[in-house]
């Protein structure tokens, strides 16, 4: 089974898109030279994923259900 829920999106707001999948219970972040950035793992399998910007601070937000438990991620940026 490959990664699921695969999504482009900005996440940091430097204005270069990073991908983000789940697979293997975990959450994948790879920068746009394909380098992983995280691998975060899940308590369960990943049911939903979706990323976008709700609040506008040009920085998408993930949102990731499992087990029924909708969660909220923002990925912080580099200093």
């Amino acid at each position: 089974m490959g990664p699921q829920f695969l999504q482009i999106v900005d996440l940091d707001g430097n204005g270069v898109a990073e991908i983000v999948f789940a697979h293997q219970s975990a959450i994948w972040i790879l920068n746009d030279k394909g380098q992983t950035i995280v691998r975060a793992p899940t308590s369960w399998w990943v049911t939903l994923l979706r990323a976008e910007d709700r609040d506008h601070d040009k920085r998408a937000e993930l949102y990731v259900r499992t087990q029924g438990a909708l969660t909220r991620y923002d990925l912080e940026r580099e200093r």
